[in-house]
């Protein structure tokens, strides 16, 4: 089998393949393992290769999910800690860990395309809401018309299907609706 080394080295370029190997390194280790290396990196002792592998896309889930669980461990200790005079030194350097943690969970999260609008800003967001809103009247309108056209060209079959839903549902049709139906059925009224 011939050596394809030489060849992905100029196509990638060297610290491209240092990054994948690290991924794949990280992919493979055991939840405790990983969750060490995660620890590590949010204290600032992980090398840069390390760091960039764990933001990889392929490693973004398991990253978020191990510093989630280092934050709830963080404030299970907190609680535990909660009146204990003696700890201060150790509440201090855990809230500057926690902070570094909740840093790279909004970062995480923030990469995930579902959670795109997370770094937007509040006028950002009143905008975006502005439009879909917008856009989800305009739908019903849409809806609206359709329906509209619908019952116009089938009155007979759409009153049928209102009248049933309204049966199955429970309700007592309205009186103008009744009027409709009962002049359709019976046009000597």
């Amino acid at each position: 089998m011939p050596d394809n080394r030489p060849i992905l080295r100029t196509i990638l370029g060297e610290k491209k393949i240092v990054l994948l190997n690290r991924v794949t390194a990280l992919a493979e280790m055991p939840e405790e393992t990983f969750r060490g290396i995660v620890m590590a990196e949010a204290k600032s002792q992980a090398d840069p290769i390390t760091s960039l592998a764990l933001r990889h896309p392929d490693l973004r889930v398991r990253w978020l999910k191990a510093i989630k669980a280092h934050i709830t461990e963080l404030d299970r200790q907190f609680a535990q800690r909660k009146d204990d005079p003696a700890t201060n030194e150790w509440r201090r350097r855990a809230n500057t860990v926690r902070g570094s943690l909740l840093n790279r969970k909004y970062e995480a999260e923030a990469a995930n395309p579902r959670n795109r609008h997370i770094g937007e800003t509040p006028e950002q967001r009143e905008r975006r809401l502005d439009e879909s809103a917008a856009e989800r009247r305009r739908r019903g309108e849409i809806g609206e018309l359709a329906i509209q056209r619908l019952r116009e060209a089938h009155p007979d079959e759409f009153d049928a299907y209102l009248a049933e839903e309204y049966h199955k549902a429970g309700i007592e049709l309205p009186s103008p609706l009744a009027r409709r139906i009962a002049s359709r059925l019976d046009p000597q009224q």
